[in-house]
């Protein structure tokens, strides 16, 4: 089963939005309607939400945005400002869910170079169960943690 990956256009946000509720760890900083808001208060910026599809099913996705800045070159980032945490998502379904990330990674690196960016940022959800994929993964130069505050309501 090959993976294609395909920027997010609006005739796919029913699909991506029920990939996102497919699983209780997303957030709302990943949703078509945050990407919606961003786009219209980022006006130097455009939204690449990377989409992983198997055998016509959304399987995966990667929410960034690029920045484009002529003087100090462009940003690529997944996603923008402090706390609006990107990552990769899975579908909990996918069998191979490491050949998913891999293909949303390369498409981030490509899209990386597309845009000549001089600097990337991959934000991940601090929920994520696998951040030992990104460590193993990401060849970075700088790493940064920090501390958010989370609260679990009841249902």
């Amino acid at each position: 089963m090959s993976i294609s990956i395909e920027i997010l256009n609006d005739s796919q946000a029913e699909a991506y939005e029920a990939l996102l509720l497919s699983d209780e760890t997303n957030l709302l900083y990943a949703s078509y309607k945050f990407q919606v808001f961003l786009k219209r208060i980022l006006s130097d910026s455009q939204p690449f939400y990377l989409t992983a599809w198997q055998d016509g099913q959304l399987v995966g996705a990667l929410p960034t945005f690029v920045r484009y800045n002529v003087k100090h070159g462009n940003v690529l980032n997944s996603l923008p400002f402090y706390g609006s945490n990107g990552g990769i998502i899975i579908s909990p379904t996918v069998p191979d869910k490491t050949a998913v990330k891999h293909a949303l990674l390369d498409a981030f690196h490509e899209l990386a170079r597309v845009h000549k960016v001089v600097v990337s940022t991959l934000i991940t959800n601090p929920l994520d169960r696998e951040r030992a994929f990104y460590e193993a993964q990401l060849p970075y130069q700088w790493r940064d943690e920090r501390i958010g505050q989370i609260t679990h309501l009841p249902e």
